[in-house]
């Protein structure tokens, strides 16, 4: 993935987490299958294929 890409990537896992306080702490309190909503939110307005793992790891660098 380009370096650009990735930037925009990461501007828009933390948009779609900022938006998303509920999924947040669905997933803080262990409810694992709503990081699956915010990579779908991420995927959607990302307009490019990327990898969902990829998403995925970012999601949980973020939030960790």
């Amino acid at each position: 993935m380009a370096r650009r890409e990735t930037k925009n990537l990461e501007e828009i896992v933390n948009d779609v987490i900022a938006e998303n306080t509920n999924a947040l702490l669905e997933i803080q309190s262990g409810m694992r299958e709503s990081i699956d909503k915010l990579v779908n939110e991420v995927m959607h307005r990302a307009n490019v294929k990327t990898d969902p793992g990829k998403i995925r790891q970012l999601i949980l660098q973020k939030i960790a």
